[in-house]
C-alpha cells in the first residue's frame, strides 16, 4: 500500500468522507464496485460539466497537466515532481509543464534591473563586433 502522508489533511477528509467507513475494495468505483470506466467517467461527469462551465472539452490526462504545471509554478522541486507523477525524466516534466502568462509575466518581473537609474544617453552595441560601441 502507498503512504499517504504527502498527502494534505483536507483531502484525506474528503476521502474519509468519500470512503464512508469502507475498508476495502477501489477507492473510486461504480455503483456496482467495479472499476471506472474512462469514457463513462468522461461522457456522464466531466464533459457535462465542462459544457455547464462553458470550457473546453477535455479528458482526465488534462488534470495530469495541469497538476505538474501547478507544481512547477508553485516551486516544487523537479525530483520532487518525477517521484509524484512517476516520470524518470526532466524532459517529460517540460513535456507536461504550460506555464501561465501571468505566471511568465509576474517571473519577468523579479528579475532585477540591471540598467543604470540615471542614464543620460543610450549606447548602441553592433551585434558582430560589441567591442565597436557607438554612443548615441
Amino acid at each position: 500500500m502507498k503512504s499517504f502522508s504527502s498527502l494534505k489533511s483536507y483531502v484525506m477528509e474528503m476521502l474519509k468522507e468519500h470512503l464512508n467507513g469502507r475498508t476495502e475494495g477501489l477507492v473510486f468505483q461504480s455503483r456496482r464496485k467495479t472499476p471506472l470506466v474512462n469514457c463513462m467517467v468522461l461522457n456522464k461527469h466531466l464533459h457535462p460539466l465542462l459544457r455547464r462551465l462553458r470550457l473546453n472539452r477535455g479528458g482526465m490526462h488534462g488534470f495530469r497537466h495541469h497538476r505538474v504545471s501547478t507544481l512547477v509554478m508553485a516551486g516544487t522541486p523537479i525530483e520532487v515532481i518525477k517521484k509524484w507523477i512517476g516520470h524518470g525524466s526532466e524532459e517529460m516534466i517540460r513535456r507536461y509543464t504550460h506555464l501561465r502568462p501571468d505566471f511568465m509575466r509576474d517571473e519577468l518581473a523579479r528579475v532585477p534591473d540591471f540598467a543604470p537609474k540615471n542614464v543620460s544617453r543610450i549606447v548602441e552595441i553592433a551585434p558582430v563586433a560589441p567591442q565597436l560601441a557607438v554612443a548615441v
